[in-house]
């Protein structure tokens, strides 16, 4: 079940499919009516190949997590001679603070913001030349200021001064299967919201809110409309099973790993070589599905291993090759140093290049 794909492909390889990638991407914008909605999160990706699909369909408002997504970003956008807008959304402090200012004074032409949460922190990013979106707390108690201390979030914005460009609110935490249900709880967070920022004096700012769960939700909102609201989903670039289960639906998963089978212990079992050092394991078994093949169940992994159980038919056979349907993609691209990219009928190995997280004072150059 690994059709097209050279047999001389090492295993357990990351593989993207740049044509389902274009297809998400137009999916997104479609939903979206257009760009001005859309800061979609680079974490998924990490790839600059794939990043270029999004600024082609004209989405130059993004947001990242490390100072490496951002660097590899930076450095795409230049060669690219294009200009982006780039949300740093993390609460960066100390040596990554300074890298990213040091990022900002190497790209003069671009923007780049981050979040903060105190007025220290705002007047630091300020100061550093770097743009502030406060951060407000959904309720999560992941980061950001709560909504009812609107004394802080007055206290942060003040700070920030002229630099405050907008408001973050990361409502992830919303994961409930049923659609319906997603959405009310999640326009109940948007008018507490909307409550909140108007009463700050702060309507007229960029609102940045919603991954994948509930962009769909924060896009038919109606307190929204005429604001300069955005949405920020990145798992639907590549799309993945958990997704899927959400009802997160039109979107094709772009990425799967592939991998061969080591072991025939019993013709009911079967072992491949993809771990948990090729796919994330964190989000519970099963952590894949074979692509084509619902009769192979796939069980707890270890580090390089990936036992399966055969439902019905054959035995499987050593050395075949099946590809796997990641649970939670973003974690599993960050595995990998090297992705097998497919466009065309052609296929090319090019580097993750925004993997990883880099270690001053000297960062590594981009891969």
């Amino acid at each position: 079940m690994a059709a097209g794909l050279p047999e001389d492909l090492a295993t357990p390889a990351l593989v993207i499919r740049l044509d389902r990638v274009r297809a998400n991407v137009a999916e997104l914008r479609r939903r979206a009516g257009g760009p001005e909605r859309l800061r979609p999160h680079l974490k998924t990706s990490k790839i600059p190949e794939v990043w270029a699909l999004l600024l082609e369909a004209g989405l130059r408002a993004c947001k990242c997590a490390t100072t490496r997504e951002a660097a590899v970003l930076l450095e795409l956008a230049g060669r690219r001679s294009e200009r982006v807008d780039l949300l740093v959304a993390f609460a960066h402090r100390g040596a990554n603070l300074a890298r990213l200012a040091a990022l900002a004074a190497a790209h003069p032409g671009q923007r780049l913001a981050v979040l903060a949460e105190e007025p220290e922190q705002a007047a630091a990013a300020a100061a550093a030349g770097l743009g502030v979106f406060l951060d407000l707390d959904p309720g999560d108690h992941r980061s950001g200021v709560p909504l009812a201390d609107r004394q802080r979030a007055r206290a942060v914005a003040a700070a920030a001064g002229p630099a405050l460009a907008g408001c973050h609110f990361y409502e992830g935490g919303i994961r409930d299967a049923d659609p319906e249900r997603r959405r009310r709880r999640a326009w109940e967070g948007y008018a507490r919201l909307l409550s909140t920022v108007d009463e700050l004096g702060l309507g007229g700012l960029e609102i940045v809110t919603s991954g994948t769960p509930t962009f769909d939700a924060a896009l038919a909102f109606p307190g929204f409309a005429g604001r300069r609201h955005r949405v920020s989903p990145g798992t639907v670039i590549l799309h993945d099973l958990a997704s899927g289960e959400l009802g997160v639906a039109g979107f094709q998963p772009a990425a799967t790993v592939l991998s061969t089978v080591i072991s025939v212990p019993t013709a009911g079992r079967a072992t491949l070589d993809a771990g948990a050092k090729a796919l994330d394991a964190a989000c519970g078994v099963p952590n894949c599905a074979v692509v084509g093949r619902p009769e192979l169940e796939p069980l707890a992994p270890s580090e390089e291993h990936l036992p399966l159980r055969v439902l019905a038919g054959p035995p499987l056979r050593h050395g075949e090759r099946l590809e796997l349907v990641p649970r939670h993609v973003c974690p599993t691209v960050n595995l990998h140093d090297r992705a097998f990219l497919v466009a065309d009928g052609a296929g090319r190995l090019v580097p993750v290049a925004a993997r990883g997280h880099e270690v001053g004072p000297d960062p590594l150059p981009a891969r």
